[in-house]
């Protein structure tokens, strides 16, 4: 069921709602970014009548920063490059590994 769930929510991610960290290393030219992702948890499963319903949820990438001549990345150009993009695959954080992260 979880495996269905995450494999479900990351054919319908795309919209960035807010970049929380990201890091871009400079050897191998690759962005890590953890962002705050539409779509990426199920929050009521389909009905007879309704349709699935999906919320936003924590979610980490990485790629490879594209040469287009910009040499260091910034929060700002990232977010451009990263939101409503469909080649982005995101990876959602489960809960109870955020819950660890965050100080109730």
């Amino acid at each position: 069921m979880y495996g269905r769930l995450i494999e479900n929510c990351l054919d319908k991610m795309s919209e960035v709602h807010k970049i929380y960290h990201f890091n871009w290393d400079q050897k191998d030219e690759m962005v890590y970014v953890e962002a705050e992702v539409a779509d990426a948890v199920m929050s009521c499963s389909a009905t007879l009548y309704e349709p699935e319903q999906w919320t936003h949820g924590r979610c980490t990438t990485s790629f490879l920063w594209p040469d287009d001549g910009e040499a260091t990345p910034t929060e700002q150009n990232i977010f451009e490059y990263i939101n409503n993009n469909s080649v982005i695959e995101w990876e959602l954080i489960p809960l109870e590994n955020f819950l660890e992260l965050t100080k109730i």
